[in-house]
């Protein structure tokens, strides 16, 4: 047995006390009953501790279940839905950069080299001067980079915004000069803008909707979503283009 005097413990300490005493013991069941919260003790948080945000969890209330992100594509960093639903638009944007790229660079090939019939420079200063153009060769020069690099840029999906911008400003000069060759609307007539019209809108679709995934822009922003920077590009090009017209050219096209 141990020793109760090397423990500490003696007799005195499981007497029970005497009736009238000030200790008191339970002796019922509600006696026994603790409430937890008033029992649970709040400790101060160090402002170096991590927090921790708990979720309370009630009776009978319905379990929160987080809903699973989408899964999402390591290589353009965007989700992998989005990238379904486009379908066929990277085709046809690839097809319609194609289309008015290859258009393009093949016009002003022409101008510059004069091959496949074309004019060359020299010949188109003077097809420029006879449009009343204040600058022919100046113009001439413009024109046929312009369509070259531009054309070429649209094609390979490079930079669209700007070179699509570029062959837009041609575009609607050279609509401008089909339509000053004669008073009136020349919209239908034999010569008229019909093709630069197509080539206009075609062009804007290009600008807004930008080149796809099909291009060297592909990781750009602008090349699935374009936004504020696309509309800026567009509103831009009809800037310059008119700004080219009057310094360049002058008169209202439209009398």
């Amino acid at each position: 047995m141990t020793d109760k005097r090397k423990s500490g413990v003696t007799d005195a300490d499981f007497v029970m006390p005497a009736h009238g005493s000030n200790i008191s013991y339970p002796l019922t069941d509600d006696d026994l009953d603790v409430d937890l919260d008033e029992a649970m003790t709040t400790y101060p948080i160090s402002s170096s501790m991590p927090r921790v945000r708990s979720t309370e969890i009630r009776p009978n209330s319905p379990a929160v279940v987080p809903k699973p992100a989408a899964p999402v594509n390591a290589r353009h960093g965007r989700h992998e839905e989005e990238h379904h639903r486009r379908g066929t638009s990277d085709l046809g944007l690839l097809l319609l950069r194609v289309s008015v790229g290859g258009i393009m660079l093949f016009h002003g090939l022409r101008k510059i080299t004069g091959w496949w019939g074309g004019p060359g420079f020299s010949e188109m200063a003077d097809a420029v001067a006879g449009a009343n153009w204040k600058q022919p060769h100046l113009t001439a020069v413009l024109f046929a980079v312009g369509e070259t690099l531009g054309g070429l840029m649209v094609l390979l999906g490079v930079a669209t915004p700007v070179a699509a911008s570029a062959v837009l400003a041609i575009v609607i000069n050279s609509w401008l000069t089909r339509q000053a060759l004669a008073p009136g609307l020349q919209f239908s007539a034999p010569g008229g803008p019909e093709y630069q019209t197509l080539l206009i809108g075609a062009t804007s679709s290009i600008i807004l909707a930008g080149p796809g995934r099909l291009s060297l822009d592909r990781r750009m922003g602008w090349a699935i979503r374009p936004h504020a920077g696309s509309l800026a590009a567009f509103l831009a090009a009809i800037a310059i283009a008119a700004a080219t017209w009057v310094v360049l050219h002058g008169g209202n096209p439209f009398v």
